[in-house]
């Protein structure tokens, strides 16, 4: 009867055991997550951003006039210097041009060369006639001359008076009128000479865009054809569009390390040499809740592809056009006390407070949640198996770590993965259980 009993005993211990074990196994010894310490680290702050490469000095080549390509003197890739014949436009119209106001001009002369002829014999005639009337005059006084003979005299004399003045102003006239001619041909001599189009610069055409025998619009009609591009490869940039978020922390003379695709890996050495004030034309057209980008430029130092250089004897191993991307880089600090940017969430610290006091996340608690209540920096500090929430003030961050500015002291402990855990599961004194983060990630495949 013993014997039975001590049997029964033995075995509903037995059974205790195994659901304890399993309970345990099931449970675990808390939250599972990987923890780091806080510790000093170099810390580089870099915006990121890929764009196109493009010469720093670019021309576009558009006609002054309108016409036909009679002649092309350069194909695409060409090597010009500043005053190249380039191309020529068909003349045939601006010579005609030319020539009628060169006869209008001719015409123009003559008409004042008369003009002035014929002020020469109103001249003689007034003069004459002042004389007479002056005689008439005195005539007149001493009562030698009728009334009717003055004023015959006088008559004759404003006549000729009038005839003068008109044909001074006349005179006058035929020169603004020769004025205005001869700005009319120097005028079609521009057009004329503007049929033929040199290089403005040094360069290499980089772009043809029209050919021989095409009708090409001058930019005295709105923009005007785009005929070919002359650019400078001597000094290529990188052109990025950053958001807004990032622009402000990019200035004049940042560094930046660029990668350009048809190199691979091979990393290039930049500076920035243009931020741009406002947004992009795209961007300032979009709604608000669209991401507003404004555009950098990035000059790639020559220093960083001189081997290229001498690879390709003497060219410019990059073509505009290329894709790149850049790591700006904004700031440096050494050795600075820093946490895993992972382990820092945003929350309110005084909702979080308030939860654990009134029991946690259960259904039943009724306290109202402010979504409007300022937000802190916090982290996990796992001390004695147990998470604490610590407020923190951060600093500049890199891909992996991020300053600590207040809250967390050297060799401190802090919760670094999951992100799950961080952000919603743990709360004030949390058990969890260490683990390293391999471990997690095996976890979430299963």
């Amino acid at each position: 009867m013993k014997t039975k009993k001590i049997i029964i005993i033995l075995v509903a211990i037995v059974i205790v055991l195994v659901i304890i074990a399993a309970l345990t196994k099931k449970g675990g010894k808390g939250t599972k997550v990987s923890v780091e310490k806080a510790s000093m680290h170099n810390i580089v702050e870099e915006v990121s951003a890929s764009g196109k490469i493009y010469p720093e000095s670019e021309v576009k080549i558009s006609p002054d006039v309108s016409g036909e390509i009679t002649e092309l003197y350069v194909k695409e890739g060409d090597t010009v210097k500043q005053g190249t014949l380039l191309l020529k436009i068909n003349p045939e119209l601006y010579i005609t041009t030319l020539d009628q106001a060169k006869a209008s001009l001719n015409t123009a002369k003559a008409n004042s060369a008369n003009s002035e002829a014929q002020l020469s014999r109103v001249n003689a005639s007034y003069l004459q006639q002042q004389k007479l009337w002056e005689r008439s005059q005195k005539l007149f006084k001493e009562k030698v001359l009728s009334q009717q003979d003055y004023d015959n005299a006088e008559a004759q004399y404003m006549m000729s008076k009038a005839d003068y003045e008109a044909s001074q102003k006349a005179v006058l006239s035929s020169k603004y009128n020769i004025e205005s001619v001869q700005a009319n041909v120097q005028q079609a001599t521009k057009s004329y000479g503007r049929t033929s189009i040199y290089a403005p610069s040094d360069g290499i055409v980089t772009a043809l865009n029209s050919e021989k025998g095409e009708r090409v619009v001058g930019t005295s009609q709105m923009a005007g054809t785009e005929i070919m591009r002359i650019s400078n490869l001597d000094n290529m940039e990188v052109r990025v569009d950053v958001n807004e978020n990032d622009i402000v922390r990019i200035k004049l003379g940042d560094t930046a390390n660029i990668e350009v695709d048809a190199y691979g890996n091979r990393v290039f050495k930049g500076i920035v040499t243009l931020v741009a004030n406002s947004a992009t034309q795209s961007s300032s057209l979009t709604s608000t809740d669209q991401v507003t980008n404004f555009q950098v430029k990035i000059r790639i130092l020559s220093s960083s592809y001189k081997d290229l250089i001498k690879q390709a004897a003497g060219r410019i191993p990059f073509k505009p056009g290329m894709s790149a991307s850049v790591n700006i880089i904004t700031s440096t600090e050494s050795n600075v006390l820093s946490i895993p940017v992972s382990a820092v969430t945003v929350k309110s610290s005084d909702m979080e407070k308030k939860k654990d006091v009134s029991g946690g996340d259960k259904k039943t608690n009724d306290t109202p949640v402010d979504n409007n209540a300022p937000k802190d920096e916090i982290v996990w500090i796992v001390s004695n198996g147990k998470a604490t929430m610590r407020v923190v003030k951060t600093g500049i961050q890199d891909t992996r770590y991020i300053k600590v500015l207040e809250g967390i002291k050297e060799g401190e402990t802090v919760v670094s993965f999951p992100f799950d855990a961080i952000t919603y599961k743990l709360k004030e004194g949390t058990v969890v259980e260490v683990v390293d983060k391999e471990s997690l990630f095996e976890m979430d495949k299963k």
